[in-house]
């Protein structure tokens, strides 16, 4: 896990960074870039395969401080401030001249600041999902050519766990030096310390190093390295600050995280089951866990509340997969399994089957995908049948809210899943409209029901799904694709 820690996002770290003053260190290193800047490559036997440049983008020799840059620009600044350079939102390559970073114009995350201009004015999410520079903007590789790019978080992690720490004051000068736990091979890192809007600080007492990462949880922060005598560790801080750059080649590209869009409080809750899969600890459509969450017909993205005057109607005629113009089941134009409805669309009048096969949701149609993206998916009937046999059930209130607690038998974890019924506007099948709150749940999977070796149980029409109530507790059960069900997600690494 990103600790936040730095000038910007932590008190405490700021303090322990500023409260170390060496009269021994110098801040006048030399730092003016050479243009013909030749870095050796350090190869400190790391697993990754990552090496390590012996100094900074814009040094001279190891200790120096070399340049600052703001992140994802590939011109350098030295110490001096009097180059009249000012590190902030209004001289932000990507910051479109605004003096905050609402304005941000290329790396940008889902993090819910809707004043961003990565959020549409109804509250969507319109941004990149870039997190990783691109090599236009990697300042390693556009200076230094080559295989030179910036370290990921990663590799500063790796380097971390995997050096042992000396705090060296030498000759006024201060600096970490890093010895490999693998071949003994070492670099140093000076104490750089930062450019923040029109002043240069802590010099002499910590080093400010940029990742190639963007924070996945904030449009405005970047993954960086920070240390002093005493801590080395991964921090976040504003893109906009001066931090040096220390350059690596890689064995391999790094590549863009894969980003969610699900809400800042949803939580993948490892319930020790056999496969790894983990379960969101709330509805899709929910803010926390006794939220009922909306209601999705299967195969469609959009989900409804459960007040029923919205005007949607969970019938034939209103969903998503019908043939044009037609009300009833039989024209599902869109995963259909070989069931013999032969009265159905999907076999010819001769009775032989031309459907499309197709017994589960593909990527495009799953909502949790649509909604969330990254690693979160609707469940299959497999996922859903080991999470009934790997925990147990038990009908409970939370909130006064009633539901299904499932609880792990391998470790303490657990979900809740609140009872919201669900909506149906077929006539003749049920109740109408939102029946069944508080009293029970229809949780959906991305599967139909399909049983191989029963066609009796094999329906192009029907999900399969999580169902439970008081009396008769949790089981495995089915209803009409035109439904409106809650859907429970699952993160798959």
């Amino acid at each position: 896990m990103i600790s936040k820690i730095g000038r910007y996002f932590s008190v405490s770290f700021a303090a322990l960074l500023g409260a170390f003053a060496f009269s021994g260190c110098s801040d006048d290193k030399e730092d003016k870039e050479d243009p013909k800047q030749t870095l050796e490559v350090v190869d400190m036997g790391f697993k990754s395969g990552t090496k390590w440049a012996n100094m900074n983008i814009g040094a001279n020799k190891p200790e120096d401080n070399g340049y600052y840059f703001a992140w994802g620009e590939t011109e350098g600044y030295g110490s001096d401030v009097s180059d009249g350079h000012v590190f902030f939102w209004n001289t932000y390559k990507w910051g479109a001249g605004s003096d905050n970073e609402f304005k941000i114009s290329k790396y940008q995350v889902p993090d819910n600041q809707k004043d961003g201009c990565w959020y549409s004015s109804d509250g969507k999410f319109v941004g990149d999902k870039k997190t990783l520079l691109d090599l236009e903007d990697d300042a390693a590789h556009v200076i230094l050519g080559g295989d030179w790019v910036m370290p990921t978080a990663d590799d500063f992690q790796e380097l971390i766990d995997n050096t042992t720490k000396e705090w060296v004051e030498k000759d006024g000068e201060c600096y970490l030096k890093l010895t490999s736990n693998f071949n003994g091979a070492s670099i140093i890192i000076p104490t750089n310390g930062s450019r923040d809007n029109d002043k240069f600080e802590t010099a002499e007492t910590s080093g400010h190093y940029w990742s190639a990462n963007l924070n996945t949880k904030s449009t405005s922060l970047v993954n960086y390295c920070g240390f002093n005598k005493d801590i080395t560790r991964m921090g976040v801080n504003r893109r906009c600050f001066g931090f040096g750059i220390r350059p690596v080649q890689r064995a391999q590209r790094a590549v863009q995280e894969e980003i969610s869009n699900a809400p800042a409080n949803v939580e993948a809750v490892d319930l020790g089951l056999p496969s790894g899969v983990k379960w969101a600890n709330i509805n899709l459509g929910a803010e926390k866990e006794t939220d009922y969450g909306l209601f999705y017909a299967y195969g469609e993205t959009i989900g409804y509340g459960s007040d029923v005057s919205d005007g949607r109607k969970f019938d034939f005629a209103s969903y998503k997969w019908m043939n044009e113009g037609q009300s009833t089941k039989e024209q599902i134009n869109k995963y259909q399994i070989a069931d013999e409805e032969k009265d159905c669309c999907w076999y010819d009048s001769e009775g032989k089957f031309i459907g499309d096969g197709k017994s589960v949701l593909d990527e495009e149609d799953d909502a949790v995908c649509a909604n969330w993206g990254g690693k979160w998916s609707m469940p299959s009937v497999e996922d859903l049948q080991e999470l009934m046999d790997n925990t147990t059930a038990e009908w409970t209130t939370v909130d006064g809210i009633p539901g299904m607690r499932l609880t792990s038998k391998t470790n303490s974890n657990s979900i809740f899943m609140p009872a919201a019924g669900h909506r149906s506007d077929v006539v003749g099948v049920g109740p109408l409209g939102l029946s069944g709150k508080d009293g029970m749940g229809t949780y959906m999977t991305k599967t139909l029901r399909l049983k191989p070796d029963n066609v009796e149980e094999t329906q192009s029409y029907y999900w399969r799904g999580y169902f439970f109530m008081q009396k008769k507790g949790g089981y495995l059960h089915y209803d009409l694709r035109s439904s409106g069900a809650s859907i429970r997600p699952v993160y798959k690494d």
